[in-house]
């Protein structure tokens, strides 16, 4: 009897399009999924018509190979803290996470930790100079949670370069941080014109193992509920399927190795303004395209993300400036952050999403157990030369 619950799922970069790197798995990250779909094959007859002097319909043969899968995964900070002087892990990938948002974003910036020598409520000087104006920053503060338990960490924009190591900063501290607090080291992801490599999935399926190769993901979602687990859904689509044992997969765990982020102390900034709402979700809004080549063993020569066009939801209590927002099409920075990262077995855990521009597009009423609340859809707009329509940044 096959059994839904005995399923895993590992995945490992792609050197070269569709082409599987490791015969035995051994370099396979473990992906500690939330649910996996079954794995759709999309290898569908090809119709054939011949004029064969009878009335009959003729012998079908078979088409390109292929597949589909979604997924639904946890989200987690960096597996290292990286403390003063420290950088956040020299290996890339440094673990599956990381590997997920190389292919997301297709590039990788890294910012070691600093010291903080003073801050005011929208400034901060640090003893080393990491910083660029967009940056994300991560603080961590020690003297925390004591005075403040859901502040001990805090994510904002880097605005202004005053000076080597002086920023401005968006939005405001909640606390301001003290000289015995760092500004974590961070993993920045930003997007590249055709997004990072593609991946090789393992799935188990009960005893089968089937490696996917050309795995591009075309949806991906985050969902934030407060105070409930943050999750990420994701759909693939790939080139081909073998069924192969890949003995030398590593032991599935019961759990992540760093807990995963809750929807406590993950408020949503847009405009100067945090809105405190029941739910955010943002979409990435990926638009990929597989590029057709009779050169490819099924047709394909390759499979791009092509462009994002992020959307982020919030539903904050309804208020007539919410309408406003609307009404006026208003734009202005928006920053989510994931997590308080509460600092436990030396991992910080915790994580943000910025875009540079938003425009509130629409925002409607919903019914939530009698109160009136704003649907309120920000989509990312085009940021200029110097901002990122969307970026990530973890720690």
């Amino acid at each position: 009897m096959a059994l839904v619950r005995k399923s895993a799922l590992y995945w490992d970069v792609e050197t070269t399009y569709a082409t599987d790197d490791d015969a035995d798995g051994s370099d396979y990250l473990h992906v500690p999924a939330n649910s996996i779909g079954p794995v759709v094959d999309s290898r569908t007859p090809l119709e054939q018509n011949y004029f064969n002097s009878r009335d009959n319909p003729s012998q079908w043969i078979p088409g390109p190979d292929g597949w589909a899968l979604d997924v639904e995964i946890p989200i987690i900070g960096l597996p290292v803290v990286a403390d003063d002087d420290e950088d956040p892990g020299t290996t890339s990938p440094v673990d599956w996470f990381d590997a997920l948002l190389l292919h997301l974003f297709g590039s990788q910036t890294e910012i070691n930790g600093a010291a903080i020598v003073s801050a005011t409520n929208n400034g901060i000087v640090l003893d080393a100079d990491l910083y660029a104006v967009a940056d994300l920053m991560p603080v961590w503060e020690t003297a925390l949670p004591a005075a403040a338990p859901c502040d001990r960490s805090q994510w904002a924009e880097v605005t202004v370069r005053n000076s080597a190591s002086d920023y401005d900063v968006a939005p405001n501290w909640t606390v301001n941080p003290s000289s015995s607090g760092q500004a974590k080291g961070s993993r920045f992801y930003r997007r590249t014109d055709n997004g990072g490599s593609t991946l090789s999935l393992a799935v188990v399926e009960d005893d089968v193992t089937k490696t996917l190769s050309g795995g591009r993901c075309s949806a991906a979602s985050l969902t934030i509920p407060a105070g409930g687990a943050i999750s990420m859904s994701l759909t693939f689509r790939g080139d081909g399927i073998v069924t192969s044992g890949k003995g030398s997969l590593a032991t599935a765990g019961n759990a992540p190795a760093v807990t995963p982020l809750i929807g406590t102390h993950s408020p949503i900034w847009f405009g100067g303004t945090n809105y405190p709402s029941s739910e955010v979700t943002i979409d990435l809004g990926i638009n990929a395209a597989v590029q057709p080549s009779t050169a490819g063993c099924f047709g394909r020569g390759g499979d791009d993300s092509i462009s994002m066009s992020p959307v982020y939801t919030m539903k904050p209590l309804r208020t007539e400036a919410i309408r406003t927002l609307q009404r006026s099409a208003t734009t202005g920075k928006v920053l989510c952050q994931l997590g308080q990262g509460a600092l436990g077995s030396s991992i910080l855990n915790t994580m943000a999403i910025a875009s540079t521009l938003g425009q509130v597009s629409e925002a409607p009423l919903e019914d939530e157990s009698g109160r009136w609340r704003n649907a309120v859809t920000i989509r990312a707009v085009d940021p200029g030369a110097t901002g990122h329509l969307i970026q990530a940044s973890r720690a």
